[in-house]
């Protein structure tokens, strides 16, 4: 039960959150730039690991608080903020 809970978790997050984030993020934290030093295609994306869920909770929480994307920057709309 455990390994089908990560496992739908997983692939929610490929399937709703990673376009989100290649569409939105990858321009400033993907493969050719990386702002404040976080790449985020390549930041774990197994929750259970403390190291990598602080990460991604620090992400949110940017998310959440307007912070980002950087007000030189588009802003998300409310449902991507909210699905990311």
């Amino acid at each position: 039960a455990l390994w089908s809970t990560r496992a739908l978790a997983e692939d929610e997050f490929e399937t709703k959150v990673a376009p989100l984030l290649k569409q939105h993020c990858a321009a400033c934290h993907g493969e050719d730039e990386q702002e404040g030093e976080l790449r985020l295609d390549e930041l774990g994306r197994d929750f259970s690991k403390s190291i990598a869920a602080g990460r991604w909770r620090d992400v949110a929480d940017r998310i959440r608080a307007g912070e980002m994307p950087p007000e030189d920057e588009p802003p998300l709309p409310r449902e991507d903020a909210k699905a990311i």
